[in-house]
């Protein structure tokens, strides 16, 4: 079974605007098709968006140099 949970985190600004600062994913089952259950250590994509279709990663929004 694959179920995912995934979250976009987006920063707000006075002037209305919204900027994504990071999105994270993580699998509600593992390999086995068990629920996993107690806290998870997450490893935030900094300036990427997930796809709400897909549930991947779209093009790097941060600044470049």
């Amino acid at each position: 079974m694959k179920t995912r949970l995934s979250f976009n985190i987006i920063m707000l600004t006075k002037e209305g605007y919204q900027l994504t600062i990071g999105c994270v994913s993580l699998n509600l089952f593992d390999e086995k098709g068990r629920f996993r259950n107690g806290l998870r250590e997450l490893n935030v994509w900094p300036f990427y968006e997930l796809d709400e279709r897909l549930g991947c990663m779209k093009e790097y929004n941060g600044m470049t140099v």
